[in-house]
């Protein structure tokens, strides 16, 4: 038998069946209930149960849902099974806002191998028209008979002309058609957009982009939106690759950083050649080094899993508060 499950926020009840999580059920009733990882790793789903039990699941980040927030009440919808009749709250955070989302037939108009696995591509709407989105979000790409799959913006939220960076992935068919058949000229669906790691223009202190491989692309859209907007103070941004050749967005990055005195640039290697003259280790490893208090900042992560969850947890153990911490980990799809 179904449990009822009331939404205050969206003032609506719906039926969740034995086994199912509360998001899905709301998204499959065409409710528009905050999400974007889906499977327990970013926090955009999460509400307090002001009524009833849930399972809370076993696969989520603990740095995501705390102790201390499961004591206060909040869950993950994307992981809780009902096991009673319940009565949830979507988690209310500061700044929140939605667009609309969109399906857009778009033509790519740019493809550059910037790296020797990555691609960068630009898209443009073909009915002219600008995607509203707000800095750090994504959107889901479907390119020429491929599978869907989510790739963040790296533009400016006023540029009409998309960017996206797409690194190619061992076994990854999308990825793979990017890289080798992907031309300019073809058109491109895209539906969004989607995510909560955007960026909180209403914040007055300190911020810090930790980007991890092509996590770089909502950083940077992160970035060139908090400079467009006149955000004048201290941006620190920590880019970090594997080796010198992967570190593809670096000349862009150290350019801004010389045109604006409140941006700084660090760029980390984790397996460099002797030459190198970046900093060695892991951007959790550089974070450690250079913060003793992060309290005042507001925090964007961004790329493989195993880099936002070794960042969230060195910027946790530095003072920043878990409601200042926004986080786009990059799972990757199943293999097709």
């Amino acid at each position: 038998m179904a449990y009822r499950v009331r939404i205050e926020t969206l003032d609506r009840e719906i039926a969740v069946e034995p086994g199912a999580t509360i998001l899905e059920t709301a998204l499959g009733a065409g409710l528009d209930y905050p999400f974007m990882c889906q499977q327990g790793q970013c926090g955009a789903c999460k509400s307090i149960l002001l009524e009833g039990t849930v399972d809370l699941g076993h696969i989520y980040n603990p740095l995501v849902l705390t102790a201390a927030d499961r004591a206060r009440g909040f869950i993950l919808a994307c992981q809780a099974r009902p096991r009673s009749d319940c009565v949830v709250a979507i988690a209310e955070v500061d700044g929140i806002v939605t667009h609309p989302v969109r399906d857009l037939s778009c033509i790519v108009t740019a493809r550059d191998q910037v790296a020797p696995d990555t691609v960068l591509v630009r898209l443009d709407p073909a009915d002219g028209a600008a995607l509203m989105f707000s800095a750090g979000q994504y959107a889901s790409l479907t390119f020429p008979g491929q599978p869907p799959r989510d790739y963040s913006m790296a533009n400016r939220p006023d540029d009409r002309v998309l960017e996206f960076h797409i690194q190619r992935i061992a076994g990854g068919t999308v990825s793979a058609h990017v890289a080798t058949a992907l031309m300019t000229g073809d058109r491109v669906m895209l539906r969004g957009p989607f995510g909560a790691a955007y960026l909180r223009d209403e914040h007055l202190g300190p911020i810090l982009l930790a980007a991890g491989g092509t996590g770089l692309a909502p950083l940077q859209s992160i970035l060139l939106a908090a400079l467009s907007l006149g955000m004048t103070q201290r941006i620190q941004v920590y880019l970090g690759a594997r080796r010198a050749a992967d570190l593809y967005g670096a000349a862009r990055l150290r350019e801004i950083a010389a045109r604006h005195r409140n941006v700084r640039l660090v760029t980390v290697l984790s397996d460099p050649d002797a030459a190198s003259e970046e900093r060695r280790g892991y951007v959790s490893d550089a974070i450690a080094a250079d913060f003793t208090d992060l309290g005042a900042h507001h925090a964007y992560i961004a790329g493989p899993p195993e880099h936002c969850d070794a960042v969230r947890a060195v910027c946790l153990a530095r003072g920043l508060p878990t409601e200042s911490c926004f986080a786009d980990p990059f799972t990757p799809a199943p293999r097709a």
